[in-house]
């Protein structure tokens, strides 16, 4: 049996990369709409909702964050999200 050696680029080359933009866009809206729905919920749980990583789901937050697209309102622990519409 033949080994094939994989590459940590190899997603790259199949377009995994390229497509995560607009991956991303549909994962804001998911992360979007729980927010909607329950904005005292954390990071964490927003993880288990979607399936994402709680990575993904940090960058995600961080990308809205930066787009003022949603703020935190309060204390990290015991605060809300608010999205701007």
């Amino acid at each position: 049996m033949a080994t094939t050696k994989v590459s940590r680029n190899d997603g790259e080359k199949n377009g995994e990369k390229n497509g995560e933009k607009n991956g991303e866009k549909n994962g804001e809206n998911k992360v979007l709409d729980i927010i909607r729905k329950t904005p005292d919920i954390t990071q964490p749980q927003i993880a288990v909702r979607t399936g994402f990583s709680t990575r993904k789901v940090n960058r995600i937050i961080a990308s809205l964050r930066e787009n003022k697209r949603i703020i935190r309102v309060g204390k990290t622990k015991g605060g809300h999200w608010e999205i701007n519409d």
